[in-house]
């Protein structure tokens, strides 16, 4: 990945979040980043992403400092101190050339200065190959919006699915690649809170946080002035992969409002997921005569 592709991609989590806590917009509740692709049928239904919850398995091993250092994974440190940049550049760097699935939930409920409530879930879902296929999948129910990206070495195309649209366009191949692994997205939660090991066992490492970081609100959004509380649970084994997390943190928001932000990553299949090529990406093609410009139509009623 390079350094390009991956500032895009986090500049667009980092705006994702800003919308999503704030819930700016109907259609933009979690609007679709074009690093943030979808749906691997042609099913123009938008199924409601799985509630986020906490499925970090359990790690016995090592509970007290110095941890062992053949144990700990890169910016993982003896005292049990983590580097959240170097861990997440660490799993992008192991799942890089992979086989691999991932499945990512994202939830949000927004209280208002007068009581009325809003909640957004999304999810993405991730295959890839390791050989250059992949399959990405972003569903928002409440925007009814259904996005899927498909792509090999040498190109990568998106169908966006609305209420109203079916469409087909060109994706950023490095922006959609930046986002396989989840890295910004892990990059950005994980780095909201003081994490440290809880227990290093002998292939796997139990991250902990109880206390958001300092400048916690900051990497949130702008519209979030104080992070009152946030619980973290990460399991990684000894390359950096991140196998699964759990985050939860509860925000203040200006004017009054408050919100509940969840977050789960699971990690599966590694070595064993094949990607089938959707029939829609020949469609696009054709429709795009071969050029993959955005070709929208109307969606039937």
């Amino acid at each position: 990945m390079t350094a390009d592709s991956y500032r895009s991609a986090l500049a667009v989590v980092a705006v994702a979040l800003l919308l999503v806590v704030a819930g700016c917009g109907e259609a933009g509740d979690g609007a679709a980043p074009t690093t943030d692709p979808t749906a691997t049928t042609q099913t123009t239904q938008t199924t409601e992403p799985t509630a986020v919850t906490s499925t970090v398995p359990t790690v016995e091993g090592e509970t007290e400092p110095p941890f062992s250092a053949e144990r700990l994974p890169p910016g993982v440190e003896t005292d049990g101190s983590v580097a959240v940049g170097r861990l997440a550049a660490a799993h992008d760097e192991a799942l890089a050339g992979s086989s691999f699935a991932l499945e990512l939930n994202f939830s949000r409920t927004v209280t208002a200065a007068d009581g009325s409530t809003r909640r957004l879930a999304t999810s993405q879902r991730t295959r890839a190959d390791g050989n250059g296929e992949f399959l990405l999948r972003f569903v928002n129910p409440q925007a009814g919006l259904q996005q899927t990206t498909w792509g090999n070495d040498s190109t990568a195309v998106s169908r966006v699915v609305t209420s109203e649209t079916v469409s087909y366009r060109d994706a950023d191949q490095e922006a959609v690649r930046a986002n396989l692994s989840a890295r910004p997205f892990v990059e950005q939660f994980l780095s909201v809170g003081d994490y440290s090991v809880a227990v290093a066992g002998e292939d796997r490492v139990l991250l902990t946080a109880t206390e958001a970081s300092d400048d916690a609100a900051d990497r949130i959004g702008e519209s979030v002035s104080s992070v009152d509380d946030y619980r973290g649970r990460v399991v990684v084994d000894s390359t950096g992969r991140i196998r699964s997390l759990s985050v939860g943190a509860d925000v203040s928001l200006g004017e009054g409002g408050s919100a509940t932000l969840g977050v789960s990553v699971t990690l599966s299949g590694l070595g064993s997921t094949d990607v089938e090529r959707p029939e829609w990406v020949e469609e696009a093609f054709r429709r795009t005569d071969g050029r993959l410009a955005a070709a929208t139509e109307q969606r039937a009623r």
